[in-house]
């Protein structure tokens, strides 16, 4: 009878174990990040890179080229968390490079907006779900992602956001006003 248990217990110990390993080869890496100088700008972990390759359109790739002037990147995923990114970069141009980038953005973006005084927000896709960011309501892992660029006309300088973040971690400050500048967006694309 001991034997037997002890089979078992081997047996379902030696199951999780292997479960364990094949998903932490799928899992987003366990750290915390931030950083603000210009020379990181686009140095991004794998699941962050990943994300911004295949959910944003908007988001200027590694042959940009402005000259960045502003830069924060702050990821974080605890273990068996989920991860949370934030990415932004305002990029300055020269006015060829700005009309460039600027056509690029209007024919990708899924909706705009003239903002009050500057420019155009451009929103980079539908950010289902949005009213449920702020009603502080639990949806079991309802991931949120913004894709967000706001042109400056003037100063031909372009503000991009990328942001992934879950219905647990929308108390920053930062995610609260991507949020509200989707959801704005979306309300005049609607109107």
């Amino acid at each position: 009878m001991k034997k037997t248990g002890l089979f078992a217990f081997l047996a379902l110990l030696t199951a999780a174990l292997c479960l364990l390993s094949s998903c932490a080869a799928n899992t987003p890496p366990v750290e915390k990040i931030e950083k603000n100088e210009l020379s990181d700008f686009g140095n991004y972990n794998s699941f962050v890179e990943e994300h911004l390759k295949e959910k944003t359109v908007l988001f200027p790739g590694q042959g940009t080229v402005g000259n960045v002037v502003n830069y924060r990147y702050r990821y974080e995923c605890a273990a068996l968390g989920d991860p949370v990114f934030l990415v932004e970069a305002t990029v300055l141009y020269d006015k060829s490079s700005f009309e460039t980038e600027l056509l690029r953005i209007q024919n990708t973006a899924f909706a705009s907006k003239t903002t009050s005084n500057k420019g155009f927000v451009y929103l980079g896709n539908d950010v289902k779900y949005i009213n449920e960011f702020f009603e502080e309501t639990v949806l079991d892992g309802l991931p949120f992602c913004f894709d967000i660029a706001e042109a400056d006309e003037e100063d031909l300088q372009i503000t991009y956001f990328a942001a992934l973040c879950w219905d647990q971690s929308h108390k920053d400050g930062f995610l609260i006003k991507a949020a509200e500048t989707a959801r704005d967006v979306l309300q005049a694309k609607r109107d």
